[in-house]
């Protein structure tokens, strides 16, 4: 029997920056990849169905973030999840937009994707430290794959060269 590693790290690719590992503290849920059929309504007749394109993959991840230690008190975890929240939700000044991601750890090939935070996180049970800060917090994250647009600029020279021949 296989036993899976409940250690899961997400990655900043791009633009790179921070990598975290967080505990799996459930099954993962998996949305999207297939179909694409839309339905569109038509005016006094049935509704027919049109093809819109296969929808990116989700990915909804229960994890938790720990300061547990072998030994002694919990550490502080406020600035991973400085860098969760402030971070990785918010866009980059650079590039204007919020990083993507790269997930391994789990096991199927989701490591072959490269992801984006897709909706808020929602926190569960946070435990804190004398101090106050948090230092265990069960939280649950919407992943949506990333596809890089694809922006026809101009005609390519092929297009441009059979636009001119066909004169």
């Amino acid at each position: 029997m296989t036993t899976v590693d409940p250690r899961v790290i997400i990655k900043a690719v791009n633009p790179g920056g921070a990598r975290l590992g967080f505990d799996l503290v459930g099954a993962e849920t998996r949305a999207g990849g297939a179909g694409g059929w839309e339905a569109l309504a038509r005016p006094r007749r049935t509704a027919t169905v049109e093809w819109a394109g296969v929808p990116p993959l989700t990915l909804t991840l229960p994890l938790m973030l720990s300061g547990a230690q072998q030994s002694g008190p919990p550490t502080s975890i406020e600035a991973p999840l400085r860098i969760l929240e402030d971070v990785w939700c918010k866009p980059h000044p650079r590039t204007r937009r919020p990083p993507i991601l790269q997930v391994t750890g789990l096991p199927w090939g989701v490591w072959r994707h490269l992801w984006v935070i897709n909706d808020a996180i929602g926190y569960g049970d946070v435990m804190r430290g004398d101090n106050g800060h948090r230092v265990q917090v069960e939280f649950t994250l919407s992943l949506l794959e990333y596809v890089a647009p694809s922006v026809l600029r101009r005609p390519t020279a092929r297009a441009r060269a059979n636009r001119s021949s066909s004169r």
